[in-house]
């Protein structure tokens, strides 16, 4: 963990750690931003919750199949 000491107090240092993993996701990730309507969302959430697989790995789960099957 990063040295506390050198900040002025806990929010300040929670600030820091926030844009060292912003700079960090934003170096190692491509964002895709998925609009869905609000009747599906809602059946998506709870599928997911049900078999217990995050949103995210579905739909990475699901463009990878549809691209590989192209």
């Amino acid at each position: 963990m990063a040295n506390t000491r050198k900040y002025a107090n806990k929010e300040e240092y929670e600030k820091a750690m926030q844009e060292k993993r912003n700079a960090w996701n934003k170096k190692h990730y491509k964002r895709l931003v998925v609009l869905i309507p609000p009747d599906f969302a809602e059946w998506f959430a709870e599928e997911a919750e049900r078999i217990k697989i995050p949103k995210r790995q579905i739909v990475m789960d699901a463009l990878k199949e549809y691209f590989e099957s192209r």
